[in-house]
């Protein structure tokens, strides 16, 4: 075959047939392949991170149910030993104890806790309730985390304080 005042043998043309054909499969790759290919390696990064993520908060909740050193997550029969230890706790920093309201157990977001609130209403030295406040995970037998505080001086004397908490107590969600 002629081409011009080139000839082109028949082997010239299938090599230059299969040239074509890859560089148009490589143009293909590139344009549809290459782009999906990135976008999957982001969301297995994506994938691989919240996998991680659940792993450690199964685990975290394997270990919150069993005891670690002293510390467990009670029943509901044992809340009133939970809030006695917490109230003596408080009382040895020096918190006056003036009210105290345990509110309903409610499911946490795993089944295998539950979370009450313990609103109450205390009155102490600034100085003790930040004592108090600060030594929360000192208790052994109870889980608790503080959800929301109000603290006001006292109008008689300004190096006492008033306070309103929520604490939310974690409780075992197996009977």
């Amino acid at each position: 075959m002629k081409l011009g005042k080139v000839e082109v043998t028949r082997q010239q043309l299938i090599i230059g047939a299969v040239a074509i054909a890859a560089v148009a499969a490589f143009v293909i790759y590139m344009a549809l392949y290459a782009p999906l290919l990135s976008k999957l390696r982001i969301k297995y990064g994506q994938c691989h991170k919240y996998e991680k993520q659940i792993a450690d908060g199964r685990e975290l909740i394997n270990v919150a149910g069993k005891t670690y050193s002293d510390r467990v997550l009670m029943t509901e029969k044992d809340v009133s030993s939970a809030i006695d230890e917490f109230a003596k706790h408080g009382k040895e920093q020096g918190i006056n104890f003036i009210s105290m309201k345990p509110g309903e157990a409610a499911a946490g977001s795993s089944s295998l806790y539950k979370v009450m609130p313990l609103e109450m209403e205390v009155e102490a030295k600034d100085e003790a309730f930040a004592k108090f406040l600060g030594s929360l995970d000192e208790l052994k037998r109870v889980v608790i985390t503080v959800r929301s505080f109000d603290v006001v001086p006292v109008q008689d004397d300004r190096s006492r304080v008033k306070a309103r908490l929520i604490v939310d107590m974690y409780i075992s969600g197996r009977d």
